[in-house]
């Protein structure tokens, strides 16, 4: 098994510029009760996976329906605030083909441990 770099886990802050900020929350408004139900599926997601990406939570919610996929930047961000997760700075081909490859941020569970404890 290969050994992982001191750094691969390393995990920045959640901080964003107040332009971003105000952003989000125009984001977040436009998704409407999504919200709520994308953080719980976050919640799911992170029980279940050391690391998930954006993708994987979509796929938890059976694809995209809202009109603003967008939403799921301050999806993540409730997310890491309610303590489900944590940014790391590792990125990855999205394995959705409407993003084309582009890179997903990696996303560090931070509830598995929580959830393998449970009987």
């Amino acid at each position: 098994m290969a050994r992982l770099g001191k750094d691969f886990y390393k995990t920045e802050p959640v901080m964003d510029s107040p332009e971003t900020t105000t952003a989000l929350a125009q984001v977040a408004h436009n998704a409407g009760d999504r919200i709520d139900e994308a953080v719980a599926a976050v919640r799911c997601v992170a029980r279940r996976n050391a690391e998930f990406t954006s993708d994987d939570v979509w796929e938890w919610l059976g694809g995209c329906d809202t009109h603003e996929a967008r939403a799921m930047g301050p999806v993540m961000r409730r997310a890491a605030k309610m303590g489900y997760c944590k940014k790391t700075t590792n990125t990855i081909p999205s394995k959705d083909p409407t993003c084309h490859g582009r890179d997903k941020r990696v996303w560090r569970s931070l509830l598995l441990e929580e959830f393998k404890l449970q009987p």
